[in-house]
C-alpha cells in the first residue's frame, strides 16, 4: 500500500505532467521524429554510399530499421527510399 508521502509526491508529479503539457510535448516530439526519419535516412545512405556501395549500405540500413520497426515498417521504409 502507498505510503501517505509516496502518494503526495506522485500527485506532485501529475499535477507537474500537466502544467507542463508534456503529453502534447510528447506526441509533437513522436510527430517530428516521425517526419525526420526519412530525410535523416537519406542523408545517411548519401554519406555512407561515398564509403561503401550503395547496394550494401541500402541493405544493412533496411535489416537493422527492420529489426527495429518490424516488417511494416521497413517495407515502409524501403518504399521511401526507392521514391527518391
Amino acid at each position: 500500500m502507498l505510503t501517505l508521502p509516496a502518494f503526495h509526491d506522485f500527485r506532485r508529479a501529475y499535477h507537474a505532467w500537466q502544467q507542463d503539457h508534456a503529453s502534447y510535448l510528447a506526441a509533437a516530439l513522436a510527430y517530428t521524429a516521425t517526419l525526420a526519419i526519412a530525410p535523416f535516412l537519406l542523408i545517411v545512405l548519401g554519406v555512407a554510399s561515398l564509403f561503401y556501395q550503395q547496394a550494401a549500405v541500402h541493405t544493412e540500413i533496411l535489416g537493422t530499421i527492420s529489426q527495429l520497426l518490424g516488417p511494416d515498417g521497413s517495407t515502409l521504409l524501403e518504399e521511401l527510399l526507392s521514391a527518391r
